[in-house]
């Protein structure tokens, strides 16, 4: 891209906030390679707060459930969250591959969070679901994802917990107080990522 090009575009307008499509695909790449940047530090952040959690669940909850969060925790969320680090500095994937990669990991943590407000459920405990309101505002706010990307998963994450929720009996009136605000939260992040 030109600063020309990208002047023009501008004296055009930007039909569903696109550039023309010579320059969308180098916006793309251009973005993806940022994201790639932006992965580094958050991941650490990331990686860093749940391995935070995991002492705070090992320290906090009944020995029992503990075991399973703090497993899952360790032994996927981690794991995910350490190779999205590595690859972050390496040249390889492509950067657009990269800024897929990443996605799956937003979807694989957003899913242990999931697991473990699961295995709260299970075991009687009541574990909040703000877990899953700090997961929707890291995907879109410190993530960086693509607006596509990010409500795509996010909606997938909101639909699991809901599930997960209906499947423990949840009463309806607390089912949709949660909803409403895992929906505005949601609705945020989409603001904030479109």
């Amino acid at each position: 891209m030109t600063t020309e090009q990208i002047e023009q575009q501008q004296t055009a307008g930007f039909c569903n906030l696109r550039f023309t499509p010579d320059l969308e695909e180098a916006f793309r790449r251009s973005r993806a390679g940022l994201i790639r940047h932006r992965a580094r530090p958050v991941s650490i952040a990331g990686l860093i707060l749940f391995l935070i959690y995991a002492v705070m669940d090992a320290l906090t909850l009944p020995a029992e459930l503990a075991q399973v969060t703090v497993s899952i925790r360790l032994a996927i969320t981690c794991p995910v969250i350490a190779i999205v680090i590595w690859l972050a500095y390496r040249p390889v994937p492509s950067d657009i591959n990269f800024e897929r990669i990443y996605t799956l990991a937003y979807l694989m943590g957003g899913l242990s969070v999931v697991a473990i407000i699961a295995a709260a459920r299970q075991a009687g405990y009541p574990l909040p679901y703000e877990g899953m309101i700090l997961m929707l505002m890291f995907g879109y706010f410190a993530m960086g994802l693509p607006f596509f990307n990010a409500s795509l998963v996010s909606l997938v994450l909101v639909i699991s917990y809901l599930m997960i929720e209906l499947l423990n009996g949840m009463s309806g009136a607390a089912l949709a107080t949660n909803l409403f605000f895992l929906t505005t939260a949601n609705i945020i992040g989409m603001v904030g990522a479109w």
